[in-house]
């Protein structure tokens, strides 16, 4: 039996999955199960991994009936999960080939860890603009120790984490949540268990036009944050942690994220209607939004903006992590 099995969700990326399973082929790390969760791809998707496995038995296909979401097609993962050690590589990224030797021996180095987690710097276009893990430090977190990074938003990369198959209870996405529902999975693992960390590079968290965090744009992506916020208050509470701080920007950041997400002033205007974004920032901030939809201000407000991100990917380009 397998002693890791790897996870790889996709739908409709045959010629990124191919590259994705390569790089699982080429891990120094042989006693692998490599499992293809397959969302009911229209492509030629099937027609490629029938070929790799019959010439790597290691390669087990499962396809969907029909489309039930990215959400839904993560959460089957549990279900399937059988080995010791289990990880979820997304359709659209690569490991190192070292990743799982690494993880195995970082988990038989510190048994009390339920994970080894690594290092994935986020790219775009090739260019390292962050590190998720550039805040912290090397070694064991107990329960609850590590939960002031993932609150602040700066959780690992799902993707170059090696879990060990006792998690599984934890393992499931909130589809409300959508892109956000990672972290609130690593909510649950830090709150629950014991963690290791290396800043060991294991892979890279590439960010393109299809991937799910760069949909997340401007008002989707502060919806779910205020979702978030919610969800994760309530389970805190209820187990007994009250030390946590706002899952979502403050205000002028989300008013900056809004200005720059949107296309128009008019686009700007029309998130008056977004009753949860409202709620939670208030009346003062409704006004802000009306203010800067004014075709002026919106231009002047979004060279602005623009200007400084530039400025800060520059930054990050010299000086990564």
């Amino acid at each position: 039996m397998s002693n890791i099995q790897v996870f790889i969700p996709t739908y409709n990326r045959s010629k990124l999955l191919l590259k994705a399973i390569e790089s699982v082929q080429k891990q120094s790390y042989k006693n692998i199960e490599i499992i293809v969760l397959d969302n009911f791809s229209n492509d030629n998707t099937q027609d490629i991994v029938n070929k790799i496995i019959a010439n790597d038995s290691r390669l087990k296909y499962i396809r969907n009936n029909e489309n039930i979401g990215i959400i839904g097609n993560f959460n089957s993962i549990a279900q399937h999960i059988s080995a010791q050690y289990f990880c979820v590589l997304t359709d659209d990224d690569v490991y190192e080939c070292d990743f799982l030797t690494a993880g195995i021996q970082l988990l038989q180095e510190n048994p009390i860890a339920s994970a080894a987690i690594f290092n994935a710097p986020t790219r775009i276009n090739g260019i390292i603009i962050k590190s998720q893990l550039s805040g912290w430090s090397e070694g064991i977190y107990s329960p609850y120790t590590a939960l002031p990074y993932c609150l602040k938003q700066n959780h690992p990369i799902l993707t170059n984490c090696l879990f060990k198959k006792e998690i599984v209870s934890i393992f499931n996405f909130e589809p409300i949540l959508g892109g956000s529902a990672d972290i609130f999975f690593f909510i649950k693992l830090f709150a629950n268990y014991s963690t290791v960390v290396s800043k060991k590079v294991t892979g890279y968290y590439d960010l393109h036009e299809s991937n799910e965090t760069i949909k997340n744009k401007g008002v989707v992506n502060l919806r779910q944050a205020i979702y978030l916020k919610k969800i994760v208050e309530s389970y805190l509470n209820n187990i007994s942690y009250d030390d946590y701080s706002l899952l979502i920007p403050s205000w002028y950041a989300s008013l900056s994220s809004l200005i720059y997400h949107s296309k128009t002033g008019k686009e700007l205007f029309q998130i008056r209607k977004e009753k949860i974004i409202i709620d939670y920032y208030g009346k003062i901030f409704e006004v802000l939004l009306r203010i800067l939809s004014r075709r002026h201000l919106y231009s002047f407000a979004k060279v602005i903006i623009i200007k400084f991100k530039n400025i800060k990917n520059l930054f990050f380009e010299i000086i990564p992590f």
